[in-house]
């Protein structure tokens, strides 16, 4: 994702390119990707090896969502002065929905903020949410291998309500999502527009990165 202010990180972290140029110097097999409109605030970025070692054999997905713009009156949860105990929040906002056999350890930060991490057997999901009407933002990943998403996203969503987020998908030969494209492509997500969809294929993995945004009621109404 873009900074706000990228004159405030040091460097080399000021852009993306200095940080490809810092690792070319430590590998020589790596390769950095930009997904998304250059042009736009959303761009994904992406350094990975390509190690001519063979690659994780077991089935593998990892599922992320960025998401900006987010509904106030859901992140006002997300503040000390409403909640003072990380799992009421994860209660009351449905994250403990999300997956809902997980175990999660839940951090809420002063003023407001707040972060978790779930187990489920051997999978994992992180969640990091910063609720300022000027900079909101939330994310959320995992590696839990199911053959749909569609549910998964729509409780995320329901939760945090952004105005827009990027959702991108890594799957192996042996996912259970299959292709990562197939997430994408199995139906739209009620409420949102899907405005840039793009594919990579990797040495062993596929990578699909959609951008949605929020389509205003006024739009929807018949």
């Amino acid at each position: 994702m873009n900074y706000q202010e990228p004159n405030l990180q040091p460097t080399p972290h000021q852009t993306f390119q200095q940080e490809v140029e810092c690792l070319d110097q430590l590998f020589s097999d790596g390769a950095g990707y930009a997904l998304g409109r250059l042009n736009g605030p959303d761009t994904w970025y992406l350094y990975t090896l390509h190690n001519i070692l063979p690659g994780v054999t077991q089935p593998d997905q990892t599922m992320e969502i960025l998401m900006l713009d987010l509904d106030q009156e859901a992140m006002n949860k997300f503040y000390k002065s409403s909640y003072s105990d990380p799992d009421e929040v994860t209660r009351v906002t449905g994250i403990s929905e999300f997956l809902p056999e997980a175990l999660i350890d839940a951090a809420l930060f002063d003023p407001c903020g707040y972060s978790a991490n779930g187990l489920l057997d051997n999978s994992y999901f992180n969640i990091h949410v910063t609720p300022q009407k000027e900079c909101s933002y939330a994310s959320f990943e995992t590696n839990v291998k199911v053959s749909c998403y569609k549910e998964l996203i729509s409780k995320v969503l329901k939760a945090f309500k952004p105005g827009r987020f990027l959702m991108t998908l890594f799957a192996n030969e042996g996912a259970p999502c299959g292709f990562s494209y197939k997430t994408f492509r199995e139906g739209s997500i009620p409420g949102y527009q899907l405005d840039d969809l793009q594919l990579s294929q990797m040495k062993m993995y596929n990578l699909t990165y959609g951008h949605y945004r929020r389509i205003e009621d006024k739009l929807q109404q018949p």
